[in-house]
């Protein structure tokens, strides 16, 4: 049976889920991106590796972003009780 706490559980979980989800598709859609740009210039792996790190880097930032407001949820909600 679920608790009374279970709906904020279910919400933090999904929250948790979408942000793994979003951390691969930065890094699929940049690698992506690079390699097509690559196939337009000929310039074989330079793209697709600049593709890599920006998805990284932009799929971190977000981990990041996302890490930062949960924290400061569960803070408020310290000082609340």
């Amino acid at each position: 049976m679920l608790g009374p706490d279970s709906g904020k559980q279910l919400r933090t979980f999904a929250r948790m889920g979408a942000v793994g989800i979003e951390l691969a598709l930065s890094i699929i859609i940049g690698v992506f991106a690079g390699r097509w740009l690559d196939r337009k210039v000929d310039t074989e792996p330079l793209f697709t590796i600049v593709g890599l790190i920006l998805g990284v880097a932009a799929g971190f930032k977000s981990l990041y972003q996302t890490a930062k407001r949960q924290q400061q949820k569960a803070s408020q909600e310290t000082d609340d009780e």
